[in-house]
């Protein structure tokens, strides 16, 4: 089997295997005799393990589930293992479990194999056979007292460690929902929902004596199982599970009181400290000449607003503020200045501009003469959002929604077209009220000027100069998962798209602004085939200037279509995507084109391009949805706020 980017197994190194083992683990790794594999490696490791050509180095995270799950995500490897303790696999292991999952799988590869974990004082890597022998069937952690021969699993039905598993990457990544909670609470949902294969003839060995792994047990939460146990494993499981039932509400108390406090500190900050800023400082006078650009996520202004901000900053008759909340993506006590200063500014201003809803302007009971526009940041939407996420997977729920308003005190929201309309007043929560205008997207309006598609075509030159030879290709999908720990998908096959186009195109890469850990390019097409531009080279850019378009659930291809040109929807998952996140159309009958499993479909497709590309079908898209853009939306916009410029 051709294994993607040639990479058979990804390792994860956590930083839990600690400074003095970390060392002998890598070397062990280095060491073994199957091949190819990709070492990732905590950040907080690099001290201890040197500036490695071999290693991929991740972001610390102090939340493991979270480390684990943006691993998963940066994974290349079919196959992952996950090493959080210090532990040698034995001389062969990843091999013969590969072997395993390729001869086991059943209308698919399980979600992992799982093998005995054996300890061996001398820190022998390559172990003994022999030894491996007497292990009885997935004892899994327990050694000495805690194995009972002629038991499966005999005290607990869970293995507590992810290091003796081999994950089929894939798979995990679907689970993604599953890291929401500690390690091993993550590894228990994950396990009883899986098809797997326990494998008693392989074992990992580690370097931990069997007092340190009673008491790494003993620190995890386990669900323990004494039904058919002999005597001796009634009374190792009982007391085990005293251990266990101090450290569980150990555990318990402290998650609690982390909730208790987050839940005291939106309270607080929402309920009390933001209105009562607001209302001290809105006892002065409105400044008529005061425009304040509020960003929610980002560190510097949106696209959406970019132009409206242009506009009232070329005026002498106005004042522009701009703000940078930076939630999710600061800490708390940062936060919490920067919106206190914040919503200081915007008590006198005559004008407020955002484009995402913020319970930080939610909460604010605002004042009569201030006047706040919502102009959102997408020309159109398939994926639910808001209000509309309230009964899904993905987002708040109803409770917390109408509690701490995300989406309030708005004037006027900003739409491409009619057809937009009930979307957004779904997502909004905004039925009846007549707020949303389909008067046209101002960030639009740049696709009419003809001296914009000249320069921006030049700016793609600059930053990839191989694209004055080559036609484009638009690669841009949508983020998975949640916000703050968004992942792009991995499974788009550079390889395949450069064998059967590179003649003729390269791929232009634009990942979600959210993804923080971006999937690679293989190395021998990066800078050749395929560019990654996500840094380098804006969307309205690439939007004018690529040939086609290849995305997922992104709403780039409403405004792709004002150029009348390809759109390919690369869409493997949108029956999970669906369930998770929700779509407010048939998206395999909504999309102005086709809809695609793998990527050898694509190129076929591209290669006819010519022949198969129905361009009346994205012209009526356009017409009916993207019809208030013609190049003049920023001065409806202006002239509906009463702007005077």
């Amino acid at each position: 089997m051709e294994h993607k980017n040639n990479v058979l197994i990804s390792v994860v190194m956590m930083d839990t295997v600690g400074e003095v083992n970390a060392p002998a683990v890598l070397e062990c790794l280095r060491q073994q005799t199957y091949a190819p594999v990709e070492i990732l490696a905590d950040e907080a490791l690099r001290e201890f393990l040197g500036d490695a050509s071999d290693i991929k180095w991740l972001p610390h995270v102090d939340n493991g589930s979270e480390f684990i799950k943006a691993a998963v995500g940066a994974a290349k490897g079919i196959f992952i293992q996950i090493i959080d303790i210090p532990v040698f696999p034995g001389r062969d292991l990843l091999t013969n479990l590969h072997a395993i999952m390729m001869e086991n799988q059943t209308g698919g590869f399980p979600v992992f194999v799982t093998v005995p974990l054996v300890h061996t004082p001398s820190a022998d890597a390559d172990g003994s056979a022999e030894q491996a022998a007497q292990m009885p069937a997935h004892a899994a952690v327990f050694t000495e007292d805690y194995v009972h021969n002629k038991m499966v699993s005999a005290v607990n039905q869970l293995d507590c460690l992810w290091a003796n598993k081999l994950f089929y990457t894939e798979a995990l990544k679907k689970k993604s929902i599953y890291f929401t909670g500690g390690l091993q609470k993550d590894l228990y949902r994950i396990y009883n929902a899986s098809f797997y294969i326990k494998e008693p003839k392989l074992s990992l060995r580690t370097v931990l004596d069997n007092g340190l792994i009673k008491d790494y047990v003993n620190s995890r939460w386990i669900r323990l199982r004494a039904d058919s146990l002999g005597k001796k494993g009634l009374a190792a499981a009982r007391t085990l599970r005293e251990d266990f039932a101090k450290t569980t509400f150990r555990k318990s108390l402290h998650q609690w009181r982390l909730r208790k406090t987050r839940e005291a500190y939106r309270f607080y900050t929402r309920k009390i400290a933001y209105p009562r800023q607001y209302r001290k400082f809105s006892r002065a006078p409105i400044d008529p000449r005061k425009v304040v650009f509020v960003e929610i996520r980002f560190a510097k202004l949106s696209n959406s607003m970019s132009l409206l901000r242009d506009r009232f900053a070329a005026s002498d008759n106005y004042d522009v503020h701009e703000w940078m909340l930076r939630q999710d993506n600061s800490r708390h006590r940062t936060e919490y200045k920067t919106a206190m200063d914040f919503i200081k500014d915007a008590a006198t201003a005559r004008y407020i501009v955002c484009a995402e809803g913020t319970d930080v302007l939610g909460c604010l009971d605002v004042r009569e003469g201030t006047y706040v526009l919502q102009t959102w940041h997408g020309c159109g939407a398939v994926k639910k959002c808001g209000f509309s996420t309230a009964d899904m997977q993905f987002g708040r729920n109803l409770k917390t929604q109408l509690r701490y308003p995300l989406f309030n005190n708005f004037d006027m929201v900003t739409v491409a077209s009619p057809e937009h309309i009930w979307v957004l007043e779904d997502a909004m929560h905004l039925q009846g009220q007549g707020l949303v205008k389909p008067i046209g997207v101002s960030r639009t309006d740049v696709f009419f000027d003809p001296q914009f598609l000249a320069d921006a075509r030049e700016r793609v030159y600059a930053a990839v100069p191989a694209a004055r030879d080559k036609k484009l290709i638009l690669y841009s999908p949508t983020f998975r998962g949640e916000m703050s720990t968004a992942v792009s998908p991995e499974d788009f096959d550079y390889r395949a798209m450069a064998d059967g186009l590179s003649d003729e195109y390269i791929v232009l890469v634009k990942h979600h602004p959210l993804v923080k850990i971006r999937p690679e390019i293989p190395e021998d097409l990066k800078g050749t085939f395929a560019f990654d531009v996500t840094d380098t080279v804006s969307i309205e850019d690439l939007i004018c200037t690529c040939d086609i378009c290849i995305t997922d659930y992104s709403s780039i291809f409403f405004e792709f279509s004002l150029f009348e040109r390809p759109v390919l929807f690369y869409a493997a998952d949108r029956v999970q995507y669906a369930a998770e996140r929700g779509m407010y159309y048939d998206y395999d009958n909504f999309v102005p084109g086709e809809i695609f499993d793998d990527t050898a479909g694509m190129v076929e497709y591209i290669k006819d391009i010519d022949n198969r590309f129905d361009r009346d079908r994205i012209r009526k898209f356009k017409e009916l949805y993207m019809s208030s853009c013609d190049g003049h939306a920023t001065d409806r916009i202006l002239a509906a706020m009463g702007a005077e410029l």
